[in-house]
């Protein structure tokens, strides 16, 4: 099963197979860095390879840092290990995920899990404590992007929920609505009932009396 929603990736724009450098430079958390800083940002990434369903992390666990997929296709999905497991979002070269890890060791919200052969691109939190460290200014700017990123995250979930909320208010105008007609309905149905009651007892009375009879007179 398929959520469509907040894991969406909403800055994909990746059209064909591109260097590291270029890959890293369309992630929103880089794009400010220049040409040296994207030479120095490579050097610190780590590249790792996943077979197929194989786990990157885990729902619940401590969150590292930011993966980028090179190549391959990654699903992140809630409540993996049930019966009934909810996929996110279903991500492909050029995307990006986990990137909250990056302000600290939080918690995972999902699981994500390979689906086929991928490369992923990953950039931890140490690094980022390194970058900042060596190179304050690429790091402050890194930081920004992750702000950004964050905010543009929360923005199109609040527009999703929104939608969601109208949707459901919509919904429930017309269930009460139909519940109100409903209700009336037995009360509209007694009320004709009584106000036919009188006339009825009145023709059955009627109906009841003996017919008066002329008799002839008598000379």
């Amino acid at each position: 099963m398929k959520a469509d929603g907040v894991w969406a990736n909403i800055f994909r724009f990746v059209t064909r197979e591109e260097s590291l450098s270029e890959m890293l430079r369309n992630i929103p958390l880089f794009q400010s860095l220049t040409p040296k800083e994207l030479r120095i940002l490579e050097r610190v990434v780590h590249i790792r390879t996943f077979e197929a369903r194989q786990s990157v992390f885990l729902e619940t666990e401590p969150g590292a840092g930011i993966y980028v997929i090179r190549s391959g296709r990654v699903d992140i999905v809630l409540n993996d290990q049930t019966e009934h497991p909810l996929t996110l979002a279903e991500l492909e070269p050029g995307d990006f995920f986990g990137e909250m890890a990056l302000l600290g060791y939080t918690s995972r919200s999902a699981t994500a899990v390979v689906r086929e052969r991928s490369e992923l691109i990953g950039f931890f939190h140490p690094d980022l404590i390194e970058i900042l460290n060596v190179h304050p200014s690429m790091g402050a700017k890194i930081s920004l992007g992750l702000a950004k990123t964050l905010a543009e995250r929360l923005r199109y979930t609040n527009a999703q929920l929104r939608s969601m909320w109208e949707i459901h208010s919509d919904q429930r105008s017309e269930f009460d609505a139909k519940l109100k007609r409903d209700s009336a309905q037995p009360q509209d149905a007694k009320l004709k009932r009584d106000s036919a009651q009188p006339q009825d007892a009145k023709l059955k009375r009627d109906s009841a009396q003996p017919q008066e009879t002329t008799q002839p007179a008598r000379l």
